[in-house]
């Protein structure tokens, strides 16, 4: 059953902007080539957080919309979760649009 899904990515704020780039279309490769098909990025830019995570005050925020079997969901999630570079991540399924 293919669902549509956010994921929203904090990526390290000491990566050069190069660096960042690469991490952002690993990110979207992971994707892919767990056969799904992202629909849009929105790269939100270096924002504070509200606390500090793994020594942080803030990162490069980025959001993934994409469709995705739910059987690959769950591996594509723990390869985003293993990748240098992610100091947080959330990734939901999204709600339906009307």
């Amino acid at each position: 059953m293919i669902k549509n899904y956010e994921l929203m990515v904090l990526f390290s704020p000491e990566l050069t902007s190069d660096a960042l780039q690469k991490l952002q279309d690993k990110v979207s490769k992971i994707i892919t080539s767990a056969e799904g098909k992202v629909s849009k990025i929105d790269v939100w830019g270096r924002r504070s957080m509200a606390y500090k995570i793994k020594k942080f005050t803030d990162a490069v925020y980025s959001v993934y919309y994409f469709s995705l079997d739910t059987a690959k969901a769950q591996a594509a999630e723990r390869d985003v979760l293993q990748t240098d570079g992610v100091i947080r991540h959330v990734f939901i399924i999204a709600e339906e649009q009307a």
